[in-house]
C-alpha cells in the first residue's frame, strides 16, 4: 500500500485569469496494495499453458480525506474489492525450431479472462468478461515478432440503470527482445 499527501484546491475558469475558490483542503489518500500471481507450464517446446490472478482491495483498505468521483469519506462508496482470472495457451508448431517453416514458427493464442472491476454504481459489480484471440508473427531478427491480438467481450449489466458495454479491441505490436536464461542449442 502507499500512503500520498496533498493538497485541493478548487478553481473556476481555465484561462489565465482563473479564480480561486475559498475552499482548499489538505489530506491524505491511501491506495491499497495489490496481489498478483500467475502460473504457467510448457509441457513441450511447441505448447505452453498460463493462468493468472490478481487482487486489489479497494473497498477495504482504500482511505481518503478528499471526496473523490464514487467516493465519500465516511459515508456510502461504490468502491469494491477488484479482481480478475485469466488464461491461455499458445501453441507454435515448430517450437524452438527456427530454421522450420514459416507457418509453423508462427505462435497462434487463444485465452479469456473475467474481471470484476473496483467500481460498483448503484450497488452493481461491473464484471467483464472477455475472449482474446493472437498470433505472433516471427520477424527476420530471431528475437523479434510481430503480433496482432483481437479481444472481444462484454462489461457491465443492463438491469437498473447500468448500461451493458459490448467491446471489440484489435491491436498489433512490433516486440523486440532477449532469451534470456535460455541455453543456446545447434538446430
Amino acid at each position: 500500500p502507499a500512503r500520498l499527501r496533498g493538497e485541493r484546491v478548487e478553481t473556476i475558469g481555465i484561462s489565465l485569469d482563473r479564480d480561486t475558490l475559498a475552499t482548499s483542503a489538505e489530506g491524505s489518500l491511501r491506495l491499497p496494495m495489490e496481489l498478483a500471481a500467475g502460473i504457467a507450464y510448457a509441457p513441450s517446446n511447441a505448447l505452453q499453458f498460463a493462468v493468472d490472478t490478481r487482487y486489489e482491495p479497494w473497498g477495504s483498505q482504500f482511505e481518503s480525506d478528499f471526496v473523490l468521483g464514487g467516493f465519500v469519506p465516511g459515508g456510502n462508496d461504490d468502491l469494491q474489492d477488484r479482481w480478475r482470472v485469466g488464461g491461455g495457451l499458445e501453441w507454435r508448431p515448430a517450437g524452438t525450431r527456427r530454421r522450420a517453416p514459416y507457418l509453423s514458427r508462427v505462435a497462434y493464442r487463444l485465452g479469456g479472462y473475467i474481471d470484476q472491476g473496483y467500481l460498483a454504481p448503484t450497488g452493481s459489480s461491473l464484471t467483464t468478461y472477455a475472449a482474446t484471440v493472437g498470433l505472433s508473427l516471427p520477424a527476420l531478427i530471431p528475437t523479434a515478432s510481430f503480433d496482432l491480438n483481437l479481444e472481444v467481450g462484454q462489461r457491465g449489466d443492463a438491469e437498473g440503470l447500468l448500461v451493458r458495454d459490448t467491446f471489440l479491441k484489435a491491436s498489433a505490436t512490433i516486440n523486440f527482445g532477449e532469451r534470456w536464461f535460455l541455453r543456446r542449442r545447434i538446430d
